[in-house]
């Protein structure tokens, strides 16, 4: 029996939006509260707009069948390496809306119908890897759809042996995929994801790692992914993924490695919904480090100010959480605060600390 199955369900179809854009701000409001406390200005990701534009974009093409131009906005993608505050790159935003966005939820969902056009696309483009590297994502989201995101303990037996064949699907098309000598990096990112599900083959998991980043060292989800496997609750033994990422930000080194562990903490707190600062074996001192220097590559990005004034106060740092609070200058990201009241909290008590000389 597969070790996820024994475990807490996995939410695969996250694809967490905020984790990646700066920002802009779309709503100020000026007035207090009883409290005397300033409702903050409300901020959303200044390309919020653009990625919406994307998702339209690709849907509509793909619709009308006009596969040359996807063809053109997917080796656009892979040569600009473009991507934001978070690591990831467009190209998997591009991808997430041919397969991943599909998650099935509406049950009037034709997933034959999407299967169908993505065959079709292959079909017309034979030797193109990007129609295979969509099919096989949404054979994959095809599996997660047959398993649900429920506790392992209440997929019954059925659903398993679907989810299986599903995700045995998936692995055919992408294994298939490597025939066309891609170099695109979601090839072996759909791999990776794939054995996720799959029986822990971690010699074949490391090896695909090894070779994607040697070949593309800075598409960070490569290390996002490894450390979501190496979890205790799939893979992975207690303190596995901590290791493994300070290996991985160590063989970087300098500020690049260290903006690549606090991207790495910060990844799996989102997907994970699981507070990860605070988990044993993690560098908090190196996270405070990751985010500091992530500020100077975007200093006008209040998502990273957001998430480095969070992570800061997560790990104790609450000197450097205030200076971060400061700079945010009552500038809130709910996709990082989650609520008001969680911005208050942190900042009504940053503010005690800091008349009591107690910040640390």
């Amino acid at each position: 029996m597969k070790k996820s199955r024994k475990l807490l369900s996995i939410s695969f179809f996250v694809l967490l939006f905020y984790s990646f854009l700066p920002q802009t701000c779309f709503a100020k409001v000026q007035n207090k509260t009883s409290a005397g406390f300033t409702v903050p200005t409300i901020c959303k990701p200044a390309e919020e707009s653009d990625h919406h534009l994307l998702i339209a974009k690709v849907k509509a093409l793909f619709q009308a069948d006009k596969f040359d131009e996807l063809e053109k906005m997917a080796q656009k993608l892979r040569s600009s390496k473009e991507h934001g505050p978070s690591g990831v790159w467009i190209l998997t935003r591009y991808y997430d809306c041919l397969a991943a966005d599909y998650d099935g939820q509406d049950s009037s969902f034709n997933w034959a119908e999407l299967f169908a056009k993505l065959k079709l696309w292959t079909v017309q483009k034979p030797a193109s890897v990007t129609p295979r590297i969509a099919y096989a994502k949404a054979l994959r989201n095809y599996a997660w759809k047959a398993r649900g995101n429920g506790w392992a303990d209440t997929v019954s037996p059925a659903s398993w042996k679907e989810f299986e064949k599903r995700l045995n699907m998936a692995h055919k098309v992408i294994t298939e995929a490597w025939a066309t000598r891609s170099n695109d990096p979601e090839l072996a990112a759909t791999l990776l994801g794939i054995y996720l599900g799959e029986e822990e083959n971690k010699l074949a998991y490391n090896k695909l790692f090894n070779q994607a980043i040697a070949a593309e060292p800075t598409f960070y989800s490569y290390y996002f992914l490894k450390a979501k496997y190496l979890q205790p609750r799939w893979h992975g033994t207690e303190g596995e993924w901590q290791g493994f990422t300070k290996e991985a930000a160590d063989k970087l080194g300098g500020e690049s490695g260290d903006i690549l562990y606090a991207r790495t903490v910060w990844n799996l707190y989102n997907v994970l919904n699981t507070n990860m600062f605070k988990q044993p074996y993690v560098d908090k001192d190196r996270v405070v480090r990751g985010f500091k220097a992530l500020e100077k590559e975007y200093p006008d990005s209040v998502w990273v100010l957001s998430v480095e004034c969070f992570a800061d106060f997560e790990v104790g740092a609450t000197a450097a959480a205030f200076n971060s609070m400061q700079k945010l200058k009552n500038r809130v990201d709910l996709g990082i605060w989650k609520n008001l009241d969680c911005f208050k909290q942190a900042k009504d008590k940053l503010e005690q600390l800091k008349k009591s000389n107690q910040l640390l």
